[in-house]
């Protein structure tokens, strides 16, 4: 990031690497998306490009759990709001950006000791 740039971001994020990547199921049937980065305020993740599977800019869907390899597991049970999607032709995955809307104090409290536990792993 440049001298002139600022970060706009309200929560520091963390990115995971490949083998370290959590998971999120969603409501909709068969939809689980891999978690690219969170931070407590929201999630970049992505998905297999299936047919019939489109969301938009500012859709609501409903984020039923956050899965990681070593066991975690934390339930949402809230709404999530779609912010930015990147869906080109070609590609095997979608990708796409969330905020959470109103998540529960348990959550953040959970999500906040992964941000914690990633950030003591690595440098950023």
């Amino acid at each position: 990031m440049s001298q002139q740039q600022t970060e706009k971001r309200k929560y520091q994020r963390v990115f995971f690497a490949p083998a370290s990547r959590l998971s999120a199921d969603f409501e909709q049937p068969g939809i689980t998306a891999v978690v690219l980065d969170i931070s407590l305020g929201g999630m970049g993740a992505s998905i297999k490009r299936t047919n019939g599977q489109k969301f938009k800019k500012n859709d609501r869907i409903r984020l039923c759990t956050i899965k990681g390899r070593d066991g975690l597991e934390i339930n949402a049970g809230f709404e999530i709001e779609i912010r930015w999607i990147i869906d080109q032709p070609g590609f095997e995955h979608i990708a796409f950006g969330c905020r959470f809307l109103d998540p529960p104090q348990a959550f953040m409290g959970d999500i906040g000791s992964v941000v914690e536990r990633a950030l003591g792993k690595h440098t950023m």
